[in-house]
């Protein structure tokens, strides 16, 4: 991302228990005060995924409260109608990641459950783009 813009990372919360962390124009040194992974402390920015639009990290870890969370990082915006595309594609990501911890797998009976997350990870994303 653009090294002029300030890293932006907005936090929402869910009912499961689990923050989702939007990150646009990432700062790895920023990053990396706040989030690692729990178990091996390593960064959740990594160069491999620095030519990819966006990702979503599962296993993420919230160091200032102690707590695992959920983190897209949107490395760069088209600023089209296609961002919508992988606001989409990466709040699947993680709405997966949250309700398969909760022991809820999707099927015909919790689809609505998945659908709804999805949703509301795909308008928490489009705010924090927003702000740019």
């Amino acid at each position: 991302m653009d090294k002029k813009k300030k890293c932006i990372i907005d936090e929402y919360k869910t009912v499961y228990g689990f923050s989702l962390f939007v990150i646009i124009n990432p700062d790895k040194s920023v990053i990396d005060k706040r989030f690692s992974f729990r178990d091996d402390d390593t960064s959740i920015i990594d160069d491999e995924w620095a030519g990819y639009t966006a990702y979503t990290v599962r296993g993420a870890y919230d160091k200032t409260v102690g707590e695992d969370c959920e983190v897209i990082v949107i490395n760069k915006l088209k600023e089209s109608e296609e961002d919508v595309n992988t606001f989409a594609h990466e709040s699947f990501h993680a709405a997966v990641d949250i309700l398969e911890a909760c022991h809820i797998k999707l099927s015909e009976d919790t689809n609505e459950v998945f659908a709804y997350l999805i949703g509301y990870f795909t308008e928490c994303i489009t705010k924090t783009a927003n702000k740019l």
